[in-house]
């Protein structure tokens, strides 16, 4: 800040409106700097689409992240990229059964041709134990697929998956030999896996593969039940008792200035009622 002012003092003489000039963009490099907010589509169901879109931006969201996995969801997605002129689409997460039946086989597919130059990342959740080859052999065909359509794939650990924390995925990606294929680090997921004592670590280990990044409130546990309730590892920031100051500290020990998604599942109360103070205390977190 001093170097811009003390250039803008200089040149005042000719005019003070140099000065504010000089401030706003400053402020504004500061502002591109920061990581951009994004939410979760969980709650607004009794909302359309463009209304759950204008709802986020006014909160001051910066884009938004769902899940699509059969093909009836097909026509949601397209709702949501054909108004991203309101709010952007920044991920389409697909969950990806190896068992399921051809068509749902298929979906991530279509959900690749809809996102084709929309800037939307392909996010994908491995969902079944198979052998190794079997997963490489899938991944690396997402890989040239999405490559094809110069889309950026992004893998999505996941507490009871395939790959259940970001560092096992990125093994995969490792073992698999792709350049193109990326990983994402949830505050939610790493603590089911036992990490929560070592999150600066994990985070340097998944820093060079890192595309994007959940949080949510969490409580703080020895171990972490591995059940269908994620009540201790998702719920509104502020609440509970783990310090979520651990999980930003390790972002920031990286570098991190990706996207960052407030994380939301399954939590009760309506949005309005959580969302905005979410808001607050991300800020204030990522501004400390």
């Amino acid at each position: 800040m001093t170097t811009h002012l003390m250039y803008a003092f200089k040149i005042s003489k000719k005019s003070i409106s140099t000065l504010i000039v000089a401030v706003i963009i400053h402020i504004n490099s500061i502002a591109g700097d920061r990581n951009k907010l994004i939410a979760y589509d969980f709650g607004l169901t009794k909302k359309t689409v463009i209304e759950r879109l204008q709802y986020l931006d006014s909160l001051g969201f910066d884009g938004i992240t769902f899940g699509i996995r059969k093909p009836a969801q097909i026509p949601l997605l397209k709702q949501y990229v054909a108004n991203r002129s309101v709010l952007p689409v920044t991920a389409v997460y697909v969950p990806y059964s190896f068992y399921a039946d051809s068509a749902e086989q298929k979906v991530w597919k279509t959900v690749a041709d809809c996102i084709t130059n929309k800037g939307a990342m392909l996010w994908i959740i491995f969902l079944d134990s198979v052998p190794r080859e079997t997963a490489i052999l899938k991944l690396t065909e997402m890989a040239q697929y999405a490559k094809d359509r110069n889309i950026t794939l992004v893998l999505y650990p996941h507490d009871n998956t395939y790959l259940c924390d970001a560092e096992s995925s990125v093994l995969l990606i490792k073992e698999a030999g792709l350049k193109n294929v990326f990983t994402s680090f949830h505050l939610c997921h790493e603590l089911r896996a036992g990490h929560g004592n070592r999150l600066t670590e994990a985070a340097q280990n998944t820093a060079p593969y890192l595309k994007l990044v959940s949080i949510s409130g969490a409580d703080t546990a020895t171990r972490y039940a591995h059940n269908k309730s994620w009540s201790d590892v998702i719920k509104p920031l502020g609440e509970g008792t783990f310090d979520l100051h651990r999980f930003t500290n390790a972002l920031k020990a990286i570098g991190y200035t990706g996207p960052v998604a407030i994380h939301t599942f399954g939590i009760e109360k309506k949005p309005g009622e959580h969302l905005p103070e979410s808001i607050k205390i991300w800020q204030k977190l990522a501004n400390e």
